[in-house]
């Protein structure tokens, strides 16, 4: 078949063997109906763990800190925690690896 006849609609990328779909091609399959409800399909609820103020947290890197302040960010939480050796920190509850001390 000549190469002019020839039409590319999802590019794949090739990275250390791996086949990465681009983003575009993702999201589309994300809305596909799932095979099994005969719904769209959903990614599981995760569940965060809600700080307070004044609650002590240890971090990996950061070592031990106190919640110093809270603010609700979309389905989040931005903690700020003063560390003793690292200062004020600012984090997201979603990524930040916190363990509450008791």
């Amino acid at each position: 078949m000549p190469g002019e006849a020839v039409k590319v609609t999802g590019a794949r990328y090739r990275t250390g063997g791996d086949t990465i779909a681009r983003l575009s091609d993702r999201v589309r399959s994300a809305s596909r109906p799932s095979s099994y409800g005969g719904g769209v399909a959903t990614a599981p609820a995760i569940t965060l763990r809600e700080y307070q103020v004044g609650q002590r947290v240890f971090h990996a890197q950061f070592g031990e800190g106190t919640v110093a302040e809270v603010v609700a960010r979309h389905n989040d939480q931005e903690i700020a925690v003063e560390f003793a050796r690292h200062g004020k920190k600012r984090l997201l509850a979603s990524l930040a690896p916190l363990d509450v001390v008791n």
